[in-house]
């Protein structure tokens, strides 16, 4: 007996009808030659309220509507399959922010640099508690940035503001993918399909309740390749949002019975699931990614007078693209997707645009109400290691050839290069120096700088020596040829040489003038 009952949901209708606009406005219901998907959700940071859930098909569990209405579906695209079946969606790059958390998390700091260089050899082993200490990354994978280049020694700020890939695997290289994962599902994420055996059966935990399928822990999970529910991911960010403080989403609020009392709902459950310095770290880049990054489009067409982060997402020949993100007040998802098939959405092109961009023109709009509505207070601000980072010895390699330096520093956990050959008096192809020297963050690219032999050793031209003749011989012996004399009247002078300029010891090319100071009665 279920009538009579009054259920109070916690969705705010200007949101949802707003979010609901926006995607019709911007993605069709079906289209030919492509399986069409879009979703907007948004959930209230420091509660886990569900503030508005929107997408672009139809429900109906009708099995004869949906047969003949291309338009319907029975699949909740937002949530996880036992609450709407769906299998969730890859969701690119928004993961990432989980790898930045990490970061922060594991001592790193913002300023920290790794070497983002792609691999031509492939990425080697990461580590990875879980499962059994390390795993390998496929020979063959070398993922490329999305604009295209081979990357460099770039900052985590930079990585993140610019969503490089390289950068974020380089990130993951000096840290545990389990860790990675574990920070995750602190926040709430976990794939959104449920497991089964071999016979089909759901695996039950020891409550009795349905497991969801692991999280596929290789090195390119990293990326965003496993599928994740969009009410997962917002409810995520909205814990970040909130300080770290993770809030499981409810969509109900009370429900009362027609004798006037309540019926008990699930409560709202809150954990501090990340400190808040390191919250604040992954706020303050996610801001600059919205402002001057990769969320700029939609920071264009939102009031940019509320505080605001973001984190996009496009998946392998974007399939999937998304923008994650929101203020203290209301954090949204939203993606524009193939719910099947592959169809590549910067090739695609629809009444409202490319589709691949589309997600930007309705998270704005999502957003611009519950800024109307509620403001957005400014997020705190990062202090300490989660700025600075860690700084480790740089070991010293001067004297060894190139090849010994490289192995060493590369045994420190080093990047290397060839800053080339300098003016040196050391042997040709001696190390002569590195850039940076003396400490460095981890993992930072050091440069390597070679002898060119060109330079000569300045000899001593004084001791012993009873004139400016004498001294001007010594260099000459040495390769010296340009050597001028600082004659100095003195009554007592002897002649002797009493001071040269450069020291001895010193380098110096051939042409090198070296003043030698002498003292005589007359000049």
């Amino acid at each position: 007996m279920t009538s009579g009952y009054s259920v109070y949901t916690t969705l705010d209708m200007d949101l949802q009808t707003a979010a609901q606009w926006a995607i019709n406005d911007n993605v069709p219901k079906a289209m030919d030659g492509v399986d069409i998907g879009s979703i907007s959700v948004t959930v209230q940071p420091g509660t886990g309220r569900v503030l508005a859930m929107a997408q672009n098909k139809d429900y109906s569990d009708d099995p004869s509507v949906l047969e003949t209405t291309p338009t319907a579906t029975a699949v909740n695209y937002n949530t996880d399959e036992d609450y709407g079946g769906s299998n969730g969606f890859q969701p690119g790059s928004t993961f990432k922010m989980f790898t930045l958390l990490e970061w922060l998390k594991e001592g790193h700091g913002l300023n920290e640099t790794v070497d983002a260089r792609r691999r031509t050899s492939g990425w080697g082993t990461f580590k990875n508690s879980c499962q059994g200490g390390t795993v390998t990354a496929a020979s063959d994978w070398n993922p490329r940035n999305d604009e295209g280049g081979n990357g460099g020694t770039w900052t985590a700020l930079y990585n993140t503001v610019n969503s490089e890939n390289t950068g974020f695997i380089a990130m993951a290289k000096q840290l545990d993918l389990c860790g990675i994962d574990q920070t995750a599902e602190a926040l709430g994420v976990h794939r959104a399909n449920l497991l089964r055996d071999d016979d089909g059966n759901l695996v039950l935990n020891a409550e009795g309740k349905p497991q969801y399928s692991p999280m596929v822990q290789d090195p390119s999970f990293v990326l965003g390749t496993n599928e994740i529910a969009p009410l997962s991911m917002a409810a995520a960010y909205a814990g970040v949002a909130a300080g770290g403080k993770y809030c499981t989403p409810i969509a109900i609020d009370k429900i009362v019975a027609p004798n006037g009392s309540e019926v008990p709902v699930p409560p709202v459950t809150c954990t501090q699931a990340i400190d808040p310095n390191v919250a604040a770290g992954a706020t303050f880049a996610l801001q600059q990614a919205f402002r001057g990054g990769t969320g700029a489009p939609s920071a264009a067409r939102l009031d940019r007078n509320v505080p605001a982060f973001t984190k996009t997402g496009t998946t392998d020949d974007a399939w999937a693209t998304w923008i994650t993100g929101g203020t203290t007040k209301a954090v949204t998802a939203v993606g524009v997707f193939n719910v099947s098939g592959h169809v590549n959405l910067r090739e695609l092109d629809l009444p409202a645009g490319e589709a691949a961009t589309l997600r930007h023109k309705i998270w704005p709009r999502v957003m611009q109400v519950a800024v109307d509505k509620w403001g957005g207070d400014p997020f705190p601000s990062p202090s300490g290691q989660v700025v600075s980072g860690k700084r480790v010895p740089v070991p010293s390699v001067a004297g060894l050839s190139f090849a010994d330096a490289k192995a060493k520093l590369e045994g420190a956990g080093f990047g290397v290069e060839d800053g080339g050959q300098q003016d040196s008096n050391a042997a040709v192809g001696t190390v002569i120096g590195t850039s940076p020297s003396g400490d460095a963050t981890p993992g930072a690219l050091i440069s390597v700088y070679t002898s060119n032999g060109a330079l000569f050793t300045v000899p001593d031209a004084v001791s012993g020596k009873n004139s400016f003749a004498e001294a001007k011989a010594t260099l000459a012996n040495f390769g010296f040829a340009n050597v001028q004399e600082n004659c100095q009247v003195d009554p007592a002078g002897t002649g002797k040489p009493e001071a040269q300029d450069p020291p001895a010891g010193s380098a110096g090319k051939a042409d090198t003038v070296i003043t030698i100071t002498t003292k005589k009665p007359a000049c």
